[in-house]
């Protein structure tokens, strides 16, 4: 019988490289992430919610919203978009649910996290 390689044999040890001695590995092609806002205004009687006109395509109501700055966790950007967007202190409750359709958005394939939060608009704060 010949000598040769087996059948499921592991390959030889080999030292690992040392950092730096290999290339980085490529950034991953991702979905931009987004935050959205269900507001109720809980001083106001039936609570309703708040829904904000936008400003940029596409045109209409929509909820408050918005992207998650680098560094930024999701419950950061959804209290700051919050505020920006509608000038309320808002206190995140439940998470509501991650929409994730490629197709969802015309822009392009974003994934949206999206709070239930609660306001008081006695509270408001100019933006």
């Amino acid at each position: 019988m010949a000598m040769g390689k087996r059948v499921g044999a592991r390959p030889p040890y080999q030292e690992p490289a040392a950092l730096g001695d290999t290339p980085p590995m490529p950034a991953p092609v991702t979905p931009k992430l987004a935050v959205d806002i269900v507001i109720e205004l809980i001083d106001r009687p039936g609570r309703p919610i708040v829904l904000i006109e936008r400003r940029y395509p596409p045109p209409g109501w929509a909820l408050p919203g918005g992207f998650v700055d680098v560094g930024e966790t999701v419950e950061a950007a959804a209290v700051r978009e919050a505020r920006e967007e509608t000038g309320l202190i808002v206190e995140l409750g439940a998470l509501l649910g991650v929409y994730s359709d490629p197709a969802r958005d015309a822009r392009g394939h974003t994934v949206s996290v999206v709070y239930v939060a609660l306001a008081d608009y006695r509270r408001v704060r100019a933006g």
